[in-house]
């Protein structure tokens, strides 16, 4: 037993990001301001923090000191800021977060609307955001509370070469065929997890609102009834949720958490259920290694996810509020893309630019990818925001901007409210494996190897971010 509890000390030193405490006295003598930020790790370049000090003290003629810590989960952070030991001027959490922080009056509003203050807050948010986003956090009644950051979906990845039947990979029911057993790897999440035990329940449920949605072209109608069915969570649903997740995990490889995308990149395991931001990264690591991966949104639909910047109560609004409108500016919005991978709800030409740029193919055969839905409204000329692509290529661009059909399909998981605590003991239940006592003595050894695979995988990352950069440095 103590054996067991080294290791997973030992495993929680290797795998955790910094998670410095800001104590609510800390002051730096030296400079006149400071601005205190929570988010997740390696969820923002950092050099934009060294330029926002520079930007501040040029514009403003103060000095400002940028204090950033990150954490490891919505869940940590939540708790962290309940405490009340710690006070932050920012924090990006995710929507079910920010649902759940508003239900509890943890937040404090943007100034949308106010024409009095001697400060710039939403100019470029209300210049370059994306339409679709805002509209979508004004349905949601989160506009005053949050300013939308990265967004994204989930789906399969899968190998093409390694996969004979690529139709199968179209539904999540693959996850649960024998010919895929120990092939794939599903997220050490509740969250996450659970609705594809929802896809695999009830299939006849989602494939009935798609078949509906075939015949009437009434998109709205057709999302609000697949948001209905991903957000059930009464214990009748529960209960058949956790018949399907149990089998799901007996057919799977194994859970993870950040590991996936490398496992199926190098060929370790055929399919994965990720990130969309991960299937980029895997995508374009894949093509080193000889690998060819698609990323797709199977057809019973799937989660879309929004992370979002919001202020706690006891924030200093006119620091916060300056930092968000540096960040959405378009070029700092291209930094965080190429850093992070993930796909930033800033539109724009500038934004558009870059990624024409970056995916935009050549010769005669170019298929026409319409990201109207998105930067329509956001631009300074009169140009179409239509890329034209490769055929192959239609995979890695559709993981960063889902067409609309996609995302019809598609929706926002909710906060569980008062069955948070069934769905966790659900989940705990799945977890729960017999681990022989031979696993134990082994898994000092693995705990390195952990280690070894974490920081090769930062410099594998660095050199994407690297390889994205130059590629868009050479369009240019």
């Amino acid at each position: 037993m103590k054996l067991l509890l080294t290791v997973l000390m030992l495993s929680s030193f290797v795998a955790s990001p910094s998670n410095k405490i800001v104590d609510k006295e800390v002051k730096n003598e030296e400079k006149t301001k400071v601005l205190t930020i929570y988010n997740v790790e390696e969820y923002i370049d950092e050099e934009l923090l060294v330029e926002f000090e520079e930007y501040y003290e040029e514009v403003y003629k103060e000095k400002i000191e940028v204090i950033y810590n990150t954490y490891e989960s919505n869940e940590i952070m939540l708790n962290n800021i309940k405490t009340g030991k710690t006070q932050y001027d920012l924090i990006c959490p995710s929507d079910y977060t920010i649902q759940k922080m508003l239900n509890e009056d943890l937040l404090i509003k943007f100034d949308m609307n106010d024409d009095n203050l001697t400060y710039k807050y939403v100019d470029n948010y209300n210049q370059y955001a994306s339409p679709y986003i805002k509209e979508l956090f004004v349905e949601k009644g989160w506009q005053e509370y949050s300013i939308p950051y990265m967004w994204g979906t989930m789906g399969i990845i899968y190998n093409i070469d390694a996969i004979e039947k690529h139709e199968d990979m179209h539904t999540w029911l693959s996850l649960w065929d024998k010919e895929y057993h120990k092939r794939f790897t599903i997220k050490n999440s509740v969250r996450d997890t659970y609705f594809v035990g929802i896809a695999d329940a009830y299939h006849d449920e989602l494939m009935t609102a798609k078949a509906q949605y075939e015949e009437d072209g009434d998109a709205k109608a057709y999302n609000k009834r697949v948001t209905e069915i991903f957000n059930y969570c009464d214990d009748e649903h529960i209960r058949e949720i956790e018949k399907s997740l149990i089998s799901l995990k007996n057919n799977a490889y194994g859970l993870e958490v950040d590991s996936g995308k490398n496992d199926v990149s190098t060929g370790k395991i055929d399919i994965n259920f990720a990130w969309s931001g991960d299937a980029v990264y895997a995508i374009e690591l894949a093509q080193e290694n000889g690998i060819n991966l698609n990323y797709v949104i199977p057809d019973e639909g799937s989660n879309i996810w929004f992370d979002g910047w919001v202020m706690p109560k006891g924030a200093n609004k006119e620091l916060a509020q300056i930092f968000v409108d540096f960040i959405c500016r378009p070029e700092s919005a291209i930094k965080n893309m190429e850093y992070i991978g993930y796909t930033s709800a800033i539109a724009g030409e500038d934004v558009f630019n870059y990624i024409n740029d970056s995916y935009a193919g050549e010769g005669d055969n170019l298929v026409p990818f319409d990201l109207s839905y998105f930067f329509k409204g956001t631009m300074e000329s009169e140009v179409e925001p239509i890329i034209y692509i490769n055929e192959e290529d239609r995979y890695i661009v559709s993981a960063q901007y889902p067409t609309e059909e996609e995302i019809y399909r598609c929706a926002i998981m909710q906060d569980f409210g008062d069955q948070n605590t069934a769905v966790l003991k659900v989940w705990s239940r799945i977890k729960v494996i017999q681990i022989p006592t031979y696993v134990y003595i082994i898994s000092l050894v693995v705990v390195i190897a952990i280690a070894s695979l974490y920081y090769g995988q930062k410099i594998r990352k660095n050199a994407i971010r690297k390889k994205r950069m130059n590629k868009h440095k050479l369009a240019k």
